[in-house]
């Protein structure tokens, strides 16, 4: 009896364990069914969320069409003025080297004594040669090999080796020697002529004075790459191509400024025969701007020409904003017009209106 008492103990507390187990299993496994569904209740609602923000965020394929558009077309409406900005930019700072290199050569050549003195435009160019690096030289048979065949100004085209030959056609009337070609090693392209009344008697001491003055050159710092262009990569100085480079109603304008040199006109009366006998007949600029234009066929305009180029000065290549410029107009025997084209003023009777000033000059026809 009592073994059977105990056996009945042992087997309902065997059973309660057992129970107790079974339940805490069936707990645990409840438990994890139930987190599981919550994770995945909540990665749905995430999932859903991000979804409806992406699609906020998205483009369309038409607003992104539209988008492309409106970029190109802001494109093409900026970038050829940027262009034509970076290309000016470039020529006028190449412009400036050139002109600063060809100033150094003068100024050795006039402090070596051999400026002046020459028969002809080869014979000066053999000389030059010596103060440039020069990549090429060639002849009037061959000017083309050494500069672009064909260029134009703002009017016409102009064919080098048919209607640029000679001194004369850079504008020197009285110099009938073939014109020289040069390449220099930046590649610069040149066309010069040296200037038969290259009566500068300038001082090796004098370094401000412009020794340019024996020189008229035509010349491209682009080389024959493109525009090729008269007042854009193509320049002149001391110098007017025969055919009408700028013309302003019926006045036609040199391309290129002209720096005069001083005449004694206290000696020499031939351009100034007011000024011979004061202060300033030594040193006379403004009777050197008249010899200058003179000698490339033209003349100095008078002050109402001259404020007419300054009107229109947006459409003429090469006018310096900060300059004076010389008139034809004189106010009396000792003082002459000039205007300014940084204000637009004209003056004729403050002290730089004395012909000793070396104000710029830009030479017409009519």
């Amino acid at each position: 009896q009592t073994s059977r008492q105990a056996d009945k103990q042992t087997s309902r507390q065997a059973d309660k364990q057992t129970s107790r187990q079974a339940d805490k299993q069936t707990s645990r496994q409840a438990d994890k069914q139930t987190s599981r569904q919550a994770d995945y209740s909540t990665n749905t609602a995430l999932s859903q969320v991000n979804f409806r923000i992406l699609a906020q965020k998205a483009m369309t394929l038409a607003e992104m069409l539209i988008t492309v558009g409106i970029i190109g077309v802001i494109a093409a409406i900026i970038l050829p003025t940027t262009l034509k900005a970076v290309d000016s930019w470039i020529f006028s700072s190449s412009n400036a080297v050139f002109l600063s290199k060809l100033k150094e050569a003068t100024n050795q050549m006039n402090l070596n004594s051999s400026l002046t003195g020459y028969a002809t435009n080869d014979a000066f160019v053999d000389e030059f040669s010596k103060y440039v690096k020069i990549a090429k030289r060639c002849t009037s048979s061959n000017l083309n090999e050494c500069f672009v065949s064909r260029f134009t100004t703002s009017t016409k085209a102009i064919n080098v080796g048919t209607s640029l030959m000679t001194g004369a056609d850079l504008g020197q009337i009285a110099n009938t020697s073939t014109l020289s070609g040069l390449v220099l090693l930046d590649g610069t392209t040149i066309l010069m002529a040296y200037s038969p009344i290259c009566d500068i008697n300038a001082s090796v001491y004098n370094t401000s004075e412009d020794k340019t003055t024996c020189m008229a050159l035509l010349y491209d710092v682009n080389g024959k790459n493109p525009p090729n262009k008269m007042g854009s990569d193509i320049q002149t100085l001391n110098a007017s191509v025969s055919s009408c480079d700028i013309r302003v109603g019926t006045l036609c304008v040199a391309s290129g400024d002209t720096t005069p040199v001083s005449i004694n006109t206290c000696s020499d009366s031939t351009w100034d025969t007011n000024l011979t006998a004061n202060t300033y007949c030594a040193n006379n600029y403004w009777a050197g701007a008249k010899k200058s234009c003179s000698a490339q066929g033209m003349r100095l305009p008078s002050i109402t020409e001259l404020n007419t180029i300054y009107t229109n000065r947006a459409t003429i290549s090469g006018l310096n904003s900060a300059a004076n410029y010389w008139s034809a107009t004189e106010y009396n025997t000792s003082m002459a017009w000039f205007q300014s084209f940084a204000t637009g003023g004209q003056y004729g009777t403050v002290t730089s209106s004395f012909k000793g000033f070396g104000h710029t000059a830009r030479c017409v026809r009519s």
